[in-house]
């Protein structure tokens, strides 16, 4: 289930960034994405041995895997130790069954290995979103996604 609320849940790898276009939510993310290097350096544990983390432009990923013979292969982007995946809806909206699937098995991947996700989305209703972006996908996401509700003035000019 989504938390919008607050409250601590120890399970929870998964963060909804969602909000009105240029709030800031892609540079939060990284601003994260900073943090655990600053924080953990190059080792955080025998998984990992280093601090991996990825930022991913979803539309670009889409793109790759509609150019690549045999579609992306989803263990590409699963074993980063943090993931963020901005705006999966570029475009239309909605994403198509193909890009859901990939989307799909990453966070599965990830799920299995209790790995943390960020999503970011331009969806300005938590709901929408999660119609979206699908349930299984929310599933996968953790125990507990946590959402935030970005939105605030426009970050950018």
């Amino acid at each position: 289930p989504v938390n919008a609320g607050g409250g601590e849940d120890r399970k929870c790898t998964g963060v909804v960034l969602y909000g009105p276009s240029r709030t800031g939510k892609g540079h939060l993310a990284r601003a994260v994405c900073r943090a655990v290097i600053e924080r953990f350096g190059h080792c955080v544990d025998d998984r990992f041995g280093f601090v991996s983390v990825r930022v991913i432009n979803c539309r670009e990923m889409f793109a790759t895997n509609r150019t690549v013979m045999g579609g992306v292969d989803p263990d590409r982007y699963s074993g980063y130790a943090l993931l963020v995946l901005e705006d999966p809806f570029a475009g239309s909206g909605k994403m198509t069954d193909a890009q859901a699937e990939l989307t799909y098995r990453i966070l599965e991947k990830r799920f299995t290995l209790c790995l943390p996700t960020i999503v970011t989305s331009n969806y300005n209703d938590i709901d929408k979103f999660a119609s979206a972006f699908e349930r299984r996908n929310i599933n996968r996401l953790g125990h507990r996604v946590h959402a935030v509700h970005c939105h605030w003035p426009q970050y950018r000019g």
